[in-house]
């Protein structure tokens, strides 16, 4: 949120080019501290084409994607570190055939059943309770 507010000051001071350059490099620096936080936030520079593009409504699109590499380039070292980590730690599963982890989270929702209610729209409910209760039978 504090890159966003940064970024949105960065191009209101187009007339102020230190502070412009300032808030820049706030922004790149509150950006890298999110991806320390929640790697999730790796996807921050392609919303913040979406804010160029609405509601900021600003043109050139190959001038705005230059502005966004250095963003972009560490997102993609988060990455790359994320993947090597996760891999190491024992995070991914890669010697289970992919329908043994369908079976797998088949059961885990028999197990607990509130997981399909939170994660299905109504009417998938209506079917996952359905099964269910035959299954039960």
């Amino acid at each position: 949120l504090l890159a966003a507010h940064a970024y949105v000051s960065y191009v209101r001071a187009a007339t102020r080019e230190r502070r412009r350059w300032g808030m820049y490099a706030l922004m790149v620096v509150m950006f890298a501290i999110g991806l320390l936080a929640k790697p999730m936030i790796v996807t921050f520079p392609f919303v913040l084409l979406l804010l160029d593009y609405w509601p900021l409504r600003r043109g050139g699109w190959g001038r705005l994607v230059l502005e966004k590499i250095p963003m972009l380039a560490i997102a993609a070292a988060s990455s790359v570190v994320t993947f090597f980590a996760q891999r190491a730690g024992a995070a991914m599963v890669e010697g289970l055939p992919l329908s043994w982890r369908r079976i797998w989270q088949i059961s885990l929702w028999r197990k607990q059943p509130w997981i399909p209610r939170r994660a299905a729209p109504n009417s998938l409910r209506f079917t996952i309770a359905m099964s269910y209760r035959q299954a039960d039978r």
